[in-house]
């Protein structure tokens, strides 16, 4: 376990759900906490891994997001947890310029180290991963305004704020906590629905909206 910062603002807790092999505790969490310097911090949980989403409950961590995991290699296997923790105090450092660190699958747009949820700040590559972008889990950072075009797309494929620091805002897709359908099967019957948003119903979407768009 251990932190990753991407931007001056957003740091990631990698490789968590490892501690099902016996390894920290909502202490260890909380011991780390004290290295973040970044006003986000961030960590993927599935559900396979009890013992990590025990560990961020009693660490008093917020569920920004449930879902399953899209990657193309799970196709929905299993319960996926957005956990992120707000840090007030730290403001973002203007003169720290880097960028996020490298992804284990470029394709995906994906943590540091995982596959089961991406990371992306520019919308000219959003939605461009293989399998199932539009389910896969997402957390995309946003410094600018949006078109109207983008506020639709991100709209309809269910992205929607998920906290904002000092310099930026984060969307993910996914649920609320709240809202998600219970269980693995529940889900996918749901994206099997009319109610899904599909990419060919984003085309019609668009062209209905932005008749002039090409």
């Amino acid at each position: 376990m251990q932190l990753v910062q991407h931007y001056n603002d957003l740091t990631e807790i990698k490789q968590l759900r490892y501690v099902d092999r016996g390894v920290p505790s909502a202490e260890k969490v909380k011991e780390l906490e004290k290295q973040v310097k970044t006003r986000i911090c961030f960590t993927d949980v599935k559900a396979y891994s009890p013992g990590s989403i025990r560990i961020m409950d009693e660490a008093g961590w917020k569920i920004g997001r449930k879902t399953l995991d899209w990657h193309e290699a799970h196709q929905g296997d299993s319960e996926l947890r957005l956990y992120y923790k707000i840090f007030p105090d730290i403001n973002s450092d203007p003169n720290d310029k880097r960028k996020r660190q490298r992804p284990t699958y470029s394709c995906h747009h994906s943590l540091s180290g995982s596959c089961s949820m991406g990371l992306i700040d520019t919308l000219d590559d959003w939605l461009k991963s293989p399998g199932f972008p539009y389910r896969y889990l997402t957390l995309v950072r946003l410094d600018r305004k949006r078109t109207k075009e983008e506020i639709l797309k991100m709209r309809y494929f269910r992205y929607r704020l998920v906290f904002r620091t000092d310099v930026a805002r984060y969307f993910a897709n996914g649920w609320l906590p709240d809202d998600w359908p219970g269980s693995v099967e529940k889900e996918k019957t749901w994206w099997n629905s009319k109610e899904a948003p599909t990419l060919k119903g984003w085309e019609e979407l668009k062209a209905a909206k932005f008749p002039q768009a090409k």
